[in-house]
């Protein structure tokens, strides 16, 4: 993510979403959190990112955060020891 967060945890719109995008494409990035107030913006050039990108559109910094960490914590590997069946 890209942009202002007020103090009171509201996400501010931000410039340059599709040059932003481009750059998360080329750097295989497929998740992007892009403010609520930009998304006239995406629309204009959706076709361009056709499922090759999944944006998220946030108010505020709890949606944020649910989007960010969660990924976190399903992509954590789980050590060999500690699944289930593992033999020693």
């Amino acid at each position: 993510m890209t942009g202002e967060i007020t103090l009171q945890g509201r996400v501010l719109p931000v410039g340059g979403i599709k040059e932003k995008s481009l750059a998360a494409l080329r750097a295989k990035i497929t998740t992007l959190i892009v403010p609520e107030k930009n998304r006239r913006t995406w629309k204009k050039f959706l076709r361009t990112f056709d499922e090759k990108i999944n944006f998220f559109f946030a108010e505020t910094m709890d949606e944020i955060l649910d989007v960010a960490l969660v990924k976190r914590r399903v992509n954590r590997k789980i050590p060999i020891k500690a699944r289930k069946g593992a033999r020693a």
